[in-house]
């Protein structure tokens, strides 16, 4: 219930970033929409995360009888579900969860750390801000008191060691929803919508690429043919 409900609050910044991609896509004259890309791990394997395993009793937090009796049945494959990006001994992205923290309490105080530690986020980082008084802004946010931080550490704790993982219900990185970006295919709508429903930067811009595939080099749009 409590990581259904965090992972909703973050459904705004997913709409915030699909209108921004929207917005993008069409000044660049290309053509693009949202869809649904809810998967365990198809995507970040792909991408070349960092992949750990375990069986799926475990996986789903079911009781030790049942997945005893779901190994016995044969009815319990290894799942996989990503935990970080490495790249040429490069660590790009990272939770705050083992393996890249010896402890869930790790884990959480170099969480508070990065947001109120002497540079984070709400500290000396909202010099980087665009906040006119960033220090007497930051100075209005409290930081998290000492027993907020152990009954943290403690809720962390349980997860990981019942679970085997944190989060509990989802792997630490997770898709929900993508963005497909392409060149429109110009005659489709010429024969299907209604004149203004392409807008003319997309027209222009897939002409224009389309020009440069035929002739075999780039072409400026002001020599187009009308």
């Amino acid at each position: 219930m409590m990581e259904s409900s965090l992972l909703e609050s973050m459904a705004t910044e997913h709409g915030m970033i699909l209108q921004n991609l929207a917005l993008m896509t069409e000044a660049l004259g290309l053509g693009g929409f949202p869809n649904f890309a809810r998967h365990e791990y198809s995507w970040f394997k792909a991408a070349g995360f960092r992949m750990q395993s375990m069986r799926a009793s475990r996986y789903a937090g079911a009781p030790r009888l049942v997945s005893t009796l779901a190994r016995w049945l044969g009815k319990d494959p290894v799942l996989e579900y990503p935990v970080g990006l490495e790249q040429n001994n490069q660590l790009l992205l990272k939770p705050f969860c083992p393996p890249y923290y010896q402890s869930m309490e790790d884990a959480v105080r170099a969480f508070v750390q990065a947001k109120f530690g002497e540079d984070g986020t709400y500290r000396g980082g909202t010099q980087q801000s665009a906040w006119r008084e960033s220090p007497s802004s930051a100075a209005e946010i409290p930081a998290p008191g000492a027993a907020t931080v152990q009954a943290t550490v403690a809720y962390c704790d349980y997860v990981f060691r019942r679970y085997g993982r944190f989060p509990a219900y989802t792997a630490p990185f997770r898709t929900v929803i993508g963005f497909q970006v392409c060149r429109v295919d110009i005659d489709f709508y010429d024969r299907f919508y209604v004149p203004e429903t392409l807008p003319d930067s997309v027209r222009a811009c897939t002409e224009q690429a389309l020009l440069t595939r035929k002739l075999g080099f780039p072409v400026k749009p002001d020599i187009i043919p009308q």
